[in-house]
C-alpha cells in the first residue's frame, strides 16, 4: 500500500489473514474522498480474502460473493476497491454522500455502515446507489 495519511494498514487489511492488496490507485481515491469530506472515516471493513468473505456469507452478513472488497476478485478481475465505514450522523452522512458521488463512488446504505467502492473505475460497471435489506 502506498502511504496513507488517514488510513492504517490494520484497518484496511483482511481481519483473518492480515493480507492487504488494494487495486492500484485505490488508496489515492480513498485519500481524495477523505480530504474533500474533511471529517474522520472509521473503516469497519477493507480487504477480504475469498475465505473470509465466504465466512461472512455463511454467518448471514451482507457480503456479496462478488464483493469489491475481495482480493483477486474473480468476477471483475480487480483487487480490493471498496471499504465500509461506520455510518456517520445524518448531517455528516449528507456531506459524505454529497462528496462521494461527484468523485465517482458507489454508495451503499446499511443501518450501521456505509459501503463505498470505485466499481466505475476498476470494473466495467457504472457507479450506483443502493440500500441493504
Amino acid at each position: 500500500m502506498n502511504h496513507s495519511k488517514h488510513f492504517t494498514v490494520e484497518e484496511l487489511q483482511c481481519p483473518t489473514t492480515k493480507k492487504l492488496k488494494l487495486e492500484p490507485g485505490f488508496i489515492e481515491d480513498l485519500e481524495e474522498l477523505r480530504t474533500f469530506y474533511g471529517l474522520p472515516m472509521m473503516v469497519t471493513s477493507g480487504c477480504r480474502t475469498q475465505t473470509h468473505n465466504e465466512w461472512l456469507i455463511r454467518r448471514k452478513y451482507s457480503a456479496s460473493p462478488n464483493s469489491f472488497h475481495l482480493i483477486a476478485n474473480p468476477q471483475y478481475g480487480c483487487d480490493t476497491c471498496a471499504v465500509d465505514i461506520r455510518r456517520p450522523s445524518p448531517t455528516r452522512l449528507h456531506k459524505l454522500v454529497s462528496t462521494a458521488l461527484p468523485l465517482g463512488w458507489t454508495v451503499g446504505f446499511a443501518k450501521t455502515f456505509i459501503h463505498l467502492d470505485m466499481r466505475g473505475k476498476y470494473s466495467n460497471l457504472s457507479p450506483i446507489i443502493y440500500t441493504y435489506n
